[in-house]
C-alpha cells in the first residue's frame, strides 16, 4: 500500500500528495523529495497506528493469531499458508495454547494432515509443553497411529507413552 501511494504521489496524483503532506508537511517539496518512509507513515496513521513498525507488528500478531486458530480448527491448508510467512514460522514451537502446549501438541491430539504440515515446517517432534504441573510431549497427545507416525518422524518414545499404549516391549528395544 505504501509503495502504491508513493508511486501515485510521484506521478502527481493530488489525492496521494495530500495524504503524504497530511503526515509530513515538508514531503515532496523542493527541499525534501518524497520517500517510502513518508508513504509508510501515511498508511500507518490512516490505519490508526503511530508508526509503520507498529502497524507491521500488529499485522504480524494477527497472522500468528490466525495460525493459532487454524491449528485449533485442524485446518492444515490454512496453517500451511500462514507458515509461509517467516514471522509465523519462527513461532511454530512457541507455547501458545492451553497448558503451555505448542502447535504440534494440538495437532497430535487431532491427528490428520495438520501434524505433517507442522513437522514439514520444522516443528519439533520432541517438544514438551510448558505446563507448570509437569511437561508432556507431543507423543502424549496422540493415539497409536499418531504415535507411530511421530516415531517415524524422529520422536523419542517415552516410558509414559509406552506404558499408556502397552508397548513395554518396544520401550525395552529402544532402551
Amino acid at each position: 500500500l505504501a509503495k502504491d501511494l508513493l508511486h501515485a504521489a510521484r506521478g502527481g496524483d493530488a489525492g496521494a500528495l495530500a495524504r503524504l503532506q497530511a503526515v509530513r508537511s515538508d514531503s515532496g517539496g523542493p527541499s525534501r523529495p518524497l520517500q517510502l518512509a513518508d508513504a509508510q507513515l501515511a498508511v500507518a496513521r490512516e490505519g490508526g497506528f503511530d508508526s509503520w513498525p507498529k502497524l507491521v507488528a500488529d499485522c504480524h500478531q494477527r497472522d500468528v493469531e490466525a495460525f493459532r486458530e487454524a491449528v485449533q480448527a485442524g485446518d492444515a491448508a490454512r496453517a500451511k499458508q500462514l507458515l509461509a510467512a517467516p514471522h509465523v514460522l519462527e513461532r511454530v514451537d512457541e507455547p501458545m495454547f492451553d497448558f503451555g502446549q505448542r502447535a504440534a501438541h494440538i495437532a497430535a491430539a487431532k491427528g490428520g494432515p495438520l501434524l505433517a504440515v507442522l513437522l514439514d515446517a520444522g516443528a519439533d517432534v520432541n517438544s514438551k509443553s510448558d505446563w507448570e504441573k509437569g511437561p508432556f510431549t507431543v507423543l502424549d497427545r496422540g493415539d497409536e497411529a499418531t504415535v507411530r507416525f511421530l516415531l517415524a518422524r524422529g520422536a523419542t518414545l517415552t516410558p509414559n507413552v509406552a506404558a499408556h499404549l502397552g508397548w513395554l516391549d518396544e520401550l525395552r528395544r529402544v532402551v
